[in-house]
């Protein structure tokens, strides 16, 4: 590894952790900063999945909650919904940051890996 190459991941590196120190800065914030309704989606069907193991809910906030996660249309996979409800069972309540913590977690890995990081690939198709 050259010495430009070094200097150039170890920079990198550190805007990585900027950026997911500036991410974090705001990440108990209300989730309505970005695309609310697309927001909204994605709590109600993390919530429907959480309460279908929750305990120490009523019986009727149960089936209410799993009825509007059942009933909300399939736009995309349900990656981040599944990875959140994961999240809550083992704290036992809802945690809005948790999410957005992965998105922000899942960008910083996407850019790592993007073909102009001077990083080494991921898998060995890449360029």
């Amino acid at each position: 590894m050259t010495r430009a190459r070094a200097h150039a991941q170890i920079l990198l590196a550190c805007l990585f952790v900027a950026g997911l120190g500036i991410r974090a800065y705001h990440l108990q914030d209300p989730p309505l900063d970005f695309h609310p309704t697309r927001q909204y989606h994605s709590a109600v069907i993390a919530r429907g999945c959480y309460d279908r193991a929750a305990a120490g809910r009523s019986d009727r906030a149960r089936r209410i909650a799993i009825a509007n996660g059942a009933s909300r249309p399939v736009i995309e996979p349900r990656i981040m919904e599944v990875l959140a409800c994961g999240e809550y069972r083992p704290i036992r309540e809802e945690q809005l940051w948790i999410p957005r913590f992965f998105s922000s977690l899942f960008w910083v890995i996407g850019a790592a890996d993007s073909p102009c990081s001077p990083f080494e690939p991921a898998h060995p198709w890449a360029p």
